[in-house]
């Protein structure tokens, strides 16, 4: 892993859900457990024309350091 270069802050979000005055469970909330450094690298891009709406979609390989607290629900910001 090098070091250098990790160059992008993220953060690190992870859903939290609470209920609402009736009692009721809605869109979950995202709580930021922890602001790293990261590598961000795109790989690919493309954008197409389908039903007369442009679509577009990007990859991307992140890197960063090894994180116990990090699962597939969390989301990088």
């Amino acid at each position: 892993m090098n070091i250098g270069s990790m160059r992008e802050t993220v953060q690190i979000q992870v859903p939290s859900s609470s209920a609402d005055s009736a009692g009721e469970y809605g869109v979950p909330t995202w709580t930021t457990i922890a602001t790293v450094f990261a590598g961000i690298v795109p790989l690919s891009g493309r954008e197409r024309l389908q039903a007369q709406a442009l679509q577009s979609s990007l990859t991307y390989r992140v890197t960063l350091r090894d994180r116990s607290d990090v699962t597939s629900r969390a989301k990088l910001v």
